[in-house]
């Protein structure tokens, strides 16, 4: 799914494949910029991060980068980002995967809204959020003036408990993002550039318990990779 303009003499790269996991406050490789719930390194062949929330609403952990290095709205700026993901209950979660500004809330009191927010670029899934619904992914990138959310949402289910391989390609010039699941394409979507952060940005991740799940609420990452054209 990559093209030859991700080649490392033309970009660079962010990949962590979770064989270790550090949140120490200033020196750590990521950090928990919100957390009513925990997240931790568990078992598994490789390395497994496991995000948690509770059965209670709007309660869980957001981990970021510890570096913001990421510059999405400038001409000539693709970046490609990929994922593995696992959710416990995705008709229950709130979730993000993609790149934020480092801010102690993507979630702006437990949902994303359309303008005022965090800046980002990624998926989201929230049943009560701007343009969402439950168990479906919908990518957003946006800032205090905007955002783009107006994506068809029917290919982009999620399944409980399953492992899903969720990727985008963004390119700024063509102010367009293609989204992947599983290897496939299913959506192209077009942006509004004005929405699209001119501010760095680091990898961010964050899930929360919503619509009280039946058991405590999990999104598991078993690795991230960030490609970014400079």
């Amino acid at each position: 799914m990559r093209d030859a303009a991700y080649e490392p003499s033309r970009a660079f790269r962010f990949f962590d494949h979770f064989l270790t996991y550090d949140t120490t406050a200033t020196t750590g490789d990521w950090r928990e910029t919100e957390a009513t719930g925990a997240g931790a390194k568990i078992d598994g062949h490789g390395g497994i991060v496991q995000l948690a929330g509770t059965t209670t609403d709007d309660q869980g952990v957001q981990i970021q980068s510890s570096s913001e290095v990421f510059l999405p709205g400038a001409a000539g700026r693709k970046v490609w980002f990929e994922a593995r993901v696992k959710i416990s209950e995705v008709g229950k979660c709130q979730f993000f995967a993609g790149l934020a500004k480092i801010d102690t809330t993507i979630f702006a009191a437990g949902e994303l809204t359309a303008a005022g927010t965090t800046p980002r670029i990624g998926f989201y899934m929230s049943a009560t959020s701007q343009a969402a619904s439950a168990g479906r992914l919908q990518f957003t990138s946006g800032d205090a003036t905007g955002s783009n959310d107006a994506v068809s949402q029917s290919a982009f289910l999620l399944t409980s408990a399953t492992w899903h391989l969720i990727g985008f390609e963004f390119d700024y010039d063509r102010a367009r993002v293609r989204l992947f699941l599983d290897g496939v394409l299913v959506e192209d979507m077009a942006l509004t550039t004005a929405n699209i952060p001119a501010e760095e940005l680091c990898v961010s991740f964050a899930a929360y318990s919503e619509l009280t799940p039946s058991a405590t609420l999990t999104a598991d990452l078993d690795y991230v990779d960030v490609i970014a054209t400079v």
